[in-house]
């Protein structure tokens, strides 16, 4: 009895692992099928005694990037990435890294790498579907859940928990905004930094 007991769990655990795993591929085959949209959002990081908001902007046209908040934009090609820092009057030139799994300058190399660090398990989040990861290595205390939208097509919401630390963003994507592109005369007394 205990063997047919324990072999049903092995099963239900597993089935909930391959649904978890199925919409994180949901996700990053609904964005890799989009060629051109944007994203809104907002990160928010908390801990014991801070608060951070930050909005931004993310765009994806062909195989053109901008990622842009209030203090930094990149504008990332085939060929060559530009990373215009506001504060300290910088342009930073340098080659394009397709493979980083940022989830803000690559949301869906973020996306497809998950299933490498963490194990997936369905939950529900604000009454939506949603995964949550633990980290494979036990070592690691950090834990994310992410939030499908309504259609569960998407990434709604993806909240990184580390310790007392807290960072939420919130996405929402945009159809028919034009992508900006870098323009040089935009930044006529900023430092360029040619790193190639």
């Amino acid at each position: 009895m205990r063997k047919i007991v324990y072999t049903l769990f092995i099963i239900i655990a597993s089935a909930a692992t391959t649904s978890a795993r199925s919409l994180l591929d949901t996700f990053v085959s609904t964005l890799s099928a989009m060629d051109n949209y944007a994203t809104e959002f907002t990160v928010t990081t908390t801990a014991e005694n801070y608060s951070n908001v930050v909005t931004g902007s993310y765009f994806k046209q062909g195989g053109n990037t901008y990622v842009g908040t209030f203090d930094k934009e990149y504008y990332i090609g085939n060929d060559v990435k530009y990373e215009v820092n506001i504060l300290s009057k910088e342009i930073i030139v340098d080659l394009p890294q397709i493979s980083t799994h940022d989830l803000l300058l690559n949301p869906i190399g973020y996306f497809s790498s998950l299933a490498k660090e963490y194990k997936a398990e369905d939950t529900i989040y604000d009454n939506a579907k949603a995964v949550a990861l633990t980290p494979k290595d036990k070592k690691r205390t950090d834990r994310v859940v992410i939030v499908a939208d309504s259609d569960g097509l998407l990434p709604y919401k993806v909240i990184m928990k580390d310790g007392p630390q807290t960072a939420t963003i919130v996405f929402e994507v945009v159809r028919g905004k034009a992508m900006p592109t870098f323009d040089r005369a935009k930044y006529p007394d900023f430092e360029v930094i040619d790193m190639r």
